[in-house]
């Protein structure tokens, strides 16, 4: 059997395993130890670090992919110190892991590079990005007048974090590249690894490529139907299509660059549609 589509059902059905978890751990009253999905990533993992040994240039990015998953699974039940002290930090100790993995075995620079590359800025794909910027903040600002403002549980959460509109950028620079490095990067470059590491710019549009896409762009949208912005299930469908595009933007520039432009103007207008939805309510 073809090794790399080998690599690839394990990625997929990892991932897959991974969001059930993420929709059954919120509603249990109390969280075991030993689940079946963490069994089953825990061995994903033993899995994965075998066969890295084995092939490491081409095992390193299933490597890395397979250690946030299992950093993730771990976060429902582990409770360190620093977690109420410090939980920015705890919520990103995924992110975190992929970077320490990269560092430290053979071969994570260039997966690395690969997940953040920018990319090459062609003219059509400067003009598609500034058309599909426009389009994010007239579906935003839609969204958020359908569901006549009340955003749901984000709101709260963001309104902590956004006090007044200074902090607007560093919103939306620092969530927009995390999720676009997930998503677009390790992710996407995963379920495409060798095709992508190896031309880093997929020109042609293949069966492949559409497949990897709208994938990483489902997950996306499921980690935002409850809780993201938009929500619901007009907030997947928005988020799911949107990432499916982003998806193609990254493939067809070969980096992260143009779809973290994108994800900049949507955090920044999440933003503004926070800070004024506050003004309203206090008003």
């Amino acid at each position: 059997m073809d090794q790399t589509l080998v690599l690839g059902t394990v990625a997929v059905s990892g991932l897959f395993v991974n969001h059930v978890e993420k929709f059954r751990s919120p509603k249990c009253e109390e969280l075991a130890l030993i689940t079946p999905e963490r069994v089953y990533l825990f061995s994903l993992l033993a899995f994965m670090v075998i066969w890295y040994f084995s092939s490491p240039s081409s095992g390193i990015v299933h490597l890395i992919l397979a250690v946030k998953l299992v950093i993730e699974s771990l976060m429902w039940v582990w409770e360190p110190p620093f977690k109420w002290e410090y939980p920015l930090l705890f919520d990103y100790l995924h992110v975190l892991s992929v970077v320490l993995t990269a560092l430290i075995f053979p071969y994570g620079g260039s997966a690395l590079t690969t997940f953040l590359s920018p990319g090459s800025m062609t003219a059509p794909l400067i003009t598609a990005t500034a058309g599909l910027c426009f389009v994010t903040i007239i579906a935003l600002e839609t969204w958020s007048m359908c569901v006549r403002r009340k955003h749901g549980g984000i709101q709260a959460i963001l309104e902590d974090s956004i006090q007044s509109v200074y902090m607007i950028p560093v919103f939306a620079g620092v969530n927009a590249l995390i999720e676009e490095a997930e998503y677009r990067g390790v992710i996407l470059c995963t379920l495409l690894s060798p095709d992508i590491a190896a031309t880093n710019n997929t020109t042609l549009i293949s069966s492949k490529v559409i497949a990897a896409c709208l994938f990483q762009a489902i997950l996306f949208g499921l980690d935002h139907y409850h809780g993201g912005f938009p929500s619901g299930v007009s907030g997947f469908i928005l988020v799911t299509g949107w990432g499916f595009v982003l998806g193609l933007l990254r493939c067809l520039s070969g980096g992260i660059l143009l779809s973290y432009v994108t994800h900049i103007v949507a955090d920044a207008t999440i933003g503004f549609l926070v800070l004024r939805y506050k003004k309203v309510a206090d008003d």
